[in-house]
């Protein structure tokens, strides 16, 4: 998949003060892969940025962009490397030249690759602090929709392999309150109780599970293995494996999900994820 971002291969790592102020403005758009960027980042040492029009870097100048990214400073890499959001929606993390292999002094980004390009300044400030809300140590300055990031030869890289769905960028848009999903309903587990729901057959759920994409994004994929659960105990595991099996996990994660519903989900939530994708 391509996605579109701005390179400086003027900036190599961390550069100086006079390559930054003579290379300010050498940013080029261009449509990379996951791996083209890394490769950018890693052999290359080249900073990127999102697209931008003219030749000054500012937030109206906004036009694109398919990668986010956030900036960790003094903060236990392992911690990120094996949390659950990031293993499910980031592309990859990237050790910054200032890293150090301590437990408490690791400095790193973590990149996301969208689904879909972010087109819109608005939108993209929502999503990213969104992301902050949840990754506080983060910094905050990657709100900024053109914020640079460097390079960095040679650092170490970490292949999370996820991508960022549509789907979570439009759930991220609705918990800020700024996007309302269809029936006035929102991706909260209290919007899901079981005394809400309907019975349903085993084939209209299989059915109903064909109709919704098969990487929906892990909130969405965890809540509905969590409402077959409900409805058809560890015979619905079938289900979800042939709609979107636990390939990541090998499986753990699905039995873990089936072991433990919490209560709050059934078929209601596939009635209503259904009617979501298919308006």
């Amino acid at each position: 998949m391509l996605s579109p971002i701005s390179i400086n291969a003027e900036w190599v790592s961390k550069p100086s003060r006079d390559m930054l102020a003579k290379h300010s403005h050498d940013f080029h758009p261009t449509q990379v892969t996951s791996d083209d960027l890394i490769n950018l980042i890693q052999s290359c040492g080249f900073a990127f940025c999102s697209v931008y029009r003219g030749s000054k870097r500012k937030n109206e100048n906004f036009v694109e962009t398919g990668f986010l990214a956030l900036d960790f400073d003094d903060c236990n890499l392992k911690k990120y490397q094996y949390d659950e959001y990031l293993t499910n929606f980031a592309s990859f993390i990237y050790t910054t030249p200032s890293h150090e292999e301590t437990p408490h002094k690791n400095r790193f980004r973590v990149v996301f690759e969208l689904e879909e390009p972010i087109e819109n300044v608005e939108e993209f400030k929502l999503v990213i602090c969104e992301l902050l809300k949840m990754f506080p140590e983060a910094d905050p300055a990657c709100k900024d929709p053109v914020r640079i990031f460097f390079g960095s030869l040679d650092c170490k890289v970490i292949k999370l392999g996820g991508t960022f769905p549509r789907s979570e960028v439009l759930r991220l848009m609705a918990k800020a309150g700024k996007f309302k999903l269809p029936e006035s309903h929102s991706y909260e587990a209290k919007s899901f109780k079981k005394t809400d729901d309907k019975k349903i057959s085993y084939e209209e759920a299989k059915k109903m599970l064909a109709g919704i994409p098969a990487e929906p994004g892990y909130d969405v994929w965890r809540n509905l293995c969590w409402a077959i659960a409900a409805e058809f105990g560890y015979e619905g595991m079938s289900l979800i494996q042939n709609w979107s099996p636990d390939n990541k996990h090998n499986g753990r994660h699905l039995q873990t999900l089936f072991s433990g519903n919490n209560g709050s989900f059934g078929i209601g939530t596939l009635i209503y994820y259904y009617k979501f994708y298919n308006p």
